[in-house]
């Protein structure tokens, strides 16, 4: 008898432990490595359930799951505004809910950030309600969503933000920093290309109360199995920038420093080493070792390509895809037309400084509208008569970008 009543007292227990692990929402674990090194599939996080509801003077425990880590399983915590209160104890956080509400139900979003890949995150809603009176007095918030988000360029993102506690819900966004572009709707378009993996910042602002706001953070992720393409993005950019008259022209310096053609190039690559090229320790390098000297170094983004390019096993590609797949709507400025021009113009039109500009400078916005508005820009790059064809030297521009800007100029060539 007295073993059967400890029995059941055990199994009580445990229920008992089991109904207050169900009431405290949001459980967390923390997966150890897959295969010893947590980089299959790469890291997620996610907080279980995804929704929650509470009472106003109520406390909840929330918990994250973090898988495919490898050096750091540990989270960052952080909530859409400042209605309640999160405190954060390692790898877990209890979130109290305010005494008062000015608005019923009020909508608290709770994120789990992976500390190892900042991208990667978590999400808890928790709605809150109250029974009691409204406190008129509380200040205007706002919740922003989502959190975070991770894009490949060229995509696009819709961000959403909720004003409460006034009557003057407009917002005011803003591209706080990084590449891409940001509508006065709060949609978010990521640059056509990058090097490498980017980050840009949104805010949106209550117009009610200019103090308050919230940021959203966006990786821009190059896709992993699409190496940059020699032809159209790589060559342009030597020859734009190193293969100037008096340079690395065919026959300028002799053959050994000809970098116009892709033979000619791979004399200083070693394809699968970026760290071993001398091509890449060049444009990386500084004071006299840098090249091009007495020009402007080349760009982040475009000497991440090149790195990517090499790494990848430095392979001569033609990827001109036409203009039966190529996606003309949607082209801005910042996220396109901006990024070609530097690859394929800057060389010689960087500025009245260098001989070979012409006078014509697309350095600034200001100077490619003014050859948009002219004809010249889709005029030259279209090799139409009576305009030269551009660029002089180097492979012309592939037919998707040619269309992709004149698609911009047909726009009015505007400044997004």
């Amino acid at each position: 008898m007295k073993f059967h009543r400890i029995f059941w007292k055990v199994v009580v227990a445990v229920f008992a432990v089991l109904f207050v692990l169900r009431e405290a929402a949001c459980d967390y674990t923390v997966l150890p490595p897959k295969g010893g090194n947590g980089i299959t599939g790469g890291i997620s996080v996610s907080i279980s359930p995804l929704t929650d509801s509470m009472a106003t003077s109520t406390a909840v425990q929330l918990k994250a799951t973090v898988s495919g880590w490898k050096s750091d399983s540990t989270v960052i915590w952080s909530m859409s505004d400042t209605t309640g209160t999160l405190v954060a104890t390692g790898n877990s956080a209890t979130y109290i809910s305010p005494a008062h509400l000015k608005a019923s139900p009020t909508i608290v979003i709770v994120r789990a950030q992976s500390k190892e890949d900042t991208s990667r995150s978590g999400y808890c809603t928790i709605t809150i309600t109250s029974s009691g009176p409204i406190d008129t007095n509380i200040k205007v918030s706002i919740v922003l969503t989502p959190f975070s988000v991770t894009l490949q360029p060229g995509q696009s993102q819709q961000f959403q933000a909720t004003v409460s506690n006034t009557a003057n819900t407009n917002i005011s966004w803003k591209l706080v920093s990084g590449p891409g572009t940001l509508s006065a709707q709060g949609l978010y378009v990521a640059p056509a290309s990058v090097g490498s993996s980017a980050t840009a910042i949104v805010q949106a602002t209550a117009q009610a109360d200019t103090s308050v706001w919230a940021q959203a953070t966006i990786t821009i992720m190059p896709p992993a199995d699409t190496t940059p393409c020699f032809q159209s993005l790589i060559l342009p950019i030597i020859t734009s920038n190193c293969t100037m008259s008096g340079c690395h022209s065919a026959g300028s310096n002799g053959d050994a420093e000809d970098l116009t053609t892709y033979s000619r190039i791979m004399r200083y690559v070693r394809a699968g080493s970026a760290s071993q090229s001398r091509l890449y320790t060049s444009i990386t390098g500084t004071g006299e070792d840098r090249m091009p000297k007495s020009r402007p170094p080349l760009s982040p983004d475009q000497i991440a390509l090149i790195a990517r390019w090499i790494n990848d096993g430095a392979k001569n590609t033609t990827c001109d895809q036409g203009t039966a797949g190529c996606d003309t709507t949607n082209i801005h400025y910042s996220s396109f037309v901006k990024g070609a021009i530097q690859n394929y113009c800057l060389g010689c039109h960087s500025g009245p400084s260098v001989p070979s500009s012409g006078g014509i400078d697309l350095s600034t916005y200001s100077g490619v509208q003014a050859v948009a508005a002219n004809g010249q820009l889709v005029g030259t790059i279209s090799n139409i008569s009576p305009y030269p064809r551009m660029p002089q030297t180097g492979p012309a521009l592939d037919s998707c970008t040619v269309a992709k800007i004149r698609a911009w100029v047909n726009r009015g060539a505007p400044n997004d």
